[in-house]
């Protein structure tokens, strides 16, 4: 259990310095800082592209970008994009990631 704690924090750790370019030693329970980019999610289905814009800190992805994500990811796999995308913005795992690796970071 204790191990768990450990590596979460240290995930929380790697995150923070991928986001922010700073190494902080935070702790499970610690307060977040004011002042942090949050995007909010409307009233469609594309909270996957908002929660990585949160993620990262800024608003890095745009529906257009993940409709050339869907293209890319239906081509590389020989599938159709209704698997990987919608126009609503409901995607795929895999367009997800590609997402991700687009910014040079992986996903576990």
């Amino acid at each position: 259990e204790q191990g768990d704690a450990a590596h979460s924090a240290g995930e929380k750790r790697v995150v923070e310095r991928r986001v922010t370019g700073k190494t902080a030693d935070k702790t499970a329970g610690a307060s977040v800082a004011r002042g942090l980019f949050q995007q909010p999610q409307s009233n469609d289905l594309l909270c996957g592209m908002y929660a990585l814009n949160n993620l990262y800190g800024d608003a890095v992805f745009h529906e257009e970008e993940f409709a050339v994500f869907v293209r890319q990811t239906a081509r590389e796999l020989w599938e159709t994009t209704s698997l990987h995308g919608s126009a609503e913005g409901n995607y795929s795992i895999e367009t997800l990631g590609r997402a991700v690796r687009s910014q040079k970071c992986s996903m576990k």
